[in-house]
Order: structure tokens, then sequence, then C-alpha cells
């Protein structure tokens, strides 16, 4: 992981933030971010998908933390969906019929040019030039 663009899935920081059995994991790959060993990008739509669950079960507060904690994460990027983004998601989609976030999540590391996809999802298929690592291992 040192030295490399990591692309953070939405579960990272889901993890990051409320913990669960892979909090540890997921807090683990945003110290070794925040300590500068690796840079991360992240789309924004993750953003939008950490912040459902607190809108959800009408946590303004917890949705105004999360808000704060997310914006001053050390060394990350977050990535707005572009058109170039989009349109690499559909070519995604259509050849692996994924669901929408997953094919812009794996968009949006193959157009900023990371190397390393961080999830939890051991679904996702082989994308050439992209690398997973799991949480947890």
């Amino acid at each position: 992981m040192t030295g490399r663009l990591l692309c953070l899935d939405s579960c990272v920081l889901i993890y990051f933030l409320e913990g669960g059995p892979f909090g540890p994991a997921a807090k683990e790959v945003i110290r070794a971010v925040r300590r500068g060993r690796a840079e991360a990008v992240i789309s924004t739509l993750a953003f939008l998908e950490v912040q459902v669950g607190p809108y959800r079960k009408d946590y303004q507060d917890l949705a105004d933390q999360y808000f704060v904690l997310l914006q001053e994460l050390v060394n990350c990027r977050w990535v707005p969906l572009s058109y170039r983004i989009a349109d690499r998601a559909a070519q995604i989609q259509a050849e692996h019929r994924l669901a929408v976030p997953d094919s812009i999540h794996l968009a949006t590391a193959l157009e900023s040019s990371a190397g390393v996809f961080i999830t939890n999802d051991r679904d996702l298929p082989a994308i050439p030039g992209l690398e997973y690592r799991f949480l947890g291992g």
C-alpha cells in the first residue's frame, strides 16, 4: 500500500466512521493515508453513501459531524463525477453488469490513475490496471 495511489470504496469510510467488524482495518487504511504512507482518491459518491445512514435515522448532528470529518481527511482528494468518469462507468457497467455505484467507484479509480481499490466487496470483477485490497485481508 505504501507509495501507491489508493481509491477508497464507500465501505472503507463507513467502517472508519461507524466501526463494525472491519472498523479496525478501515481505521488502519485511513491512518496510513493520514500519515502520508499513501495518498487516496475518493468519489464524491462515497460521501453521499456515507451520509445516507445518519439522515435515514434523522441524526442531523451525526450527519454534520461526518460532513466535517470527511472534508478534513488528509492526503485524500475527493473526485467529483465528471463526464469522463460517467462514460468510463457506463463502459464498466455494460461489460460487467455492475450496479451504478460500483461502476462509478471503479471508474473513479481508473480515471484518477489509482492502482489499488480498497474495498470489502469480493464480488467485483477483475479490471485491467486495478488491484483490489480487501479490508481484513
